[in-house]
């Protein structure tokens, strides 16, 4: 009971903000089904291993063009522009595609249900991919100032004091980490 008390009481306000994202998608998946959910976590899992791939060259790009800017800042940046760019694109093309389809046509109820809790993995996923991204620069070099963007940096520093991205770090990555890490060669940090 000590440890919740103490989880509670270390909760940020970028905790609440993650606990409203992941209730949201809750609502979002029992609205969308099972099968519209699996469509998106495999859509963001190949769009961060695309994404993963082809951030060296457009990383090279950037650094050549943003030289106020430290490579590894743009290469960051680059991971995230691909990685959301495929994934509008690919959520796009499953909702212009897909027709809802219930997995137990007489119990409705299941399909929401089961939409609702893959919703809410989705979400942590996706969150915990972004948590990846950002620490492919923020962990694994010293930030000098003036080397990225202010709103970034506040950004990963308000991820970093999270008492539930400190809990991702400890269960949710390592796991996505170890099954992805042949998908993601020369990733820093993974």
């Amino acid at each position: 009971m000590r440890e919740i008390d103490a989880f509670i009481a270390d909760l940020t306000a970028a905790d609440i903000v993650i606990v409203v994202i992941l209730l949201g998608a809750f609502v979002v998946g029992w609205i969308q089904g099972v099968i519209r959910q699996l469509l998106g976590l495999g859509a963001y899992l190949a769009a961060f291993v695309l994404a993963a791939n082809l951030r060296d060259p457009l990383g090279d790009f950037l650094s050549r063009n943003w030289t106020f800017f430290a490579p590894e800042f743009n290469s960051m940046v680059a991971l995230l522009a691909l990685w959301i760019a495929i994934s509008i694109t690919l959520t796009i093309a499953i909702q212009m595609f897909y027709r809802r389809v219930p997995i137990v046509s007489r119990f409705t109820w299941i399909d929401e249900l089961l939409g609702g809790l893959l919703g809410l993995g989705v979400a942590a996923l996706v969150i915990g991919l972004a948590v990846i991204a950002l620490d492919t620069f923020y962990r694994i070099t010293g930030v000098p100032d003036g080397a990225d963007v202010q709103w970034m940096r506040q950004l990963w520093k308000a991820l970093d004091e999270s008492a539930v991205v400190a809990v991702y770090r400890d269960t949710l990555i390592p796991g996505v980490t170890s099954v992805l890490k042949p998908l993601l060669p020369g990733l820093p940090g993974i």
